[in-house]
């Protein structure tokens, strides 16, 4: 799918399904209150208010998936400054990069950036204390990005307990897109390292900047 087209489909989604499901939800509310004035039983109304709020839930956890999050015109190591900024206001979080003079493919900065994003989302999620990003050219003349969080487990990463528009199959198709290849190795203090390995091609090889997996 496009990136336009899913920005459009998730657009939709939240003026519409999202909306509902709040609304929903609200209404459950009122009638729960309304119940308990009146001293009636409502377990069964917990059980549905559970639900709508784990329905909701994911529901817009694949909104978010939908609408990719913007990278910064400047590239992607500017982007990823920006995402060790935005991270590090609730975990420290460090980003390295040598050579800020890469030579990074548009379409290629892209996808990675987007590994990136997910992989940092994810260790926030499992409240990692610290974690750390580095990018580097390879000495084959391609690049290298690796994420390593304290609190990353490998196991959890194939996306279960998420809707499976999250799931780790999807970050490999991404890297897959741009010739790389996406693994993920258990680290001695209990959480991971996760790699995306790219050998470039030529620019013209490549999609358009708005044409993402």
């Amino acid at each position: 799918m496009l990136g336009s087209d899913r920005e459009r489909l998730a657009r939709a989604l939240h003026d519409s399904t999202c909306q509902s499901l709040s609304g929903l939800q609200m209404l459950a509310g009122t009638i729960q209150r309304a119940l308990l004035k009146e001293g009636i039983q409502k377990e069964n109304l917990d059980e549905l208010l559970a639900l709508i709020g784990k329905v909701s839930d994911e529901f817009r956890s694949a909104v978010r998936w939908l609408k990719t999050p913007a990278m910064n015109p400047q590239g992607l190591i500017v982007s990823l400054l920006e995402l060790e900024a935005e991270i590090g206001r609730s975990v420290p979080c460090e980003f390295e990069c040598e050579d800020r003079k890469l030579s990074i493919p548009p379409y290629v900065g892209q996808q990675l950036y987007h590994i990136a994003h997910r992989v940092l989302q994810r260790a926030v999620e499992r409240r990692a204390q610290r974690i750390a990003m580095a990018l580097s050219g390879t000495p084959q003349g391609g690049l290298r990005l690796a994420i390593t969080a304290d609190a990353l487990e490998v196991d959890n990463l194939d996306g279960t307990e998420e809707p499976g528009l999250w799931n780790w199959d999807l970050l490999a198709l991404r890297a897959e897109a741009i010739g790389g290849a996406l693994t993920r190795t258990s680290i001695p203090n209990g959480g991971s390292r996760v790699e995306c390995s790219v050998e470039l091609r030529e620019d013209d090889e490549y999609p358009g900047v708005g044409e993402n997996v």
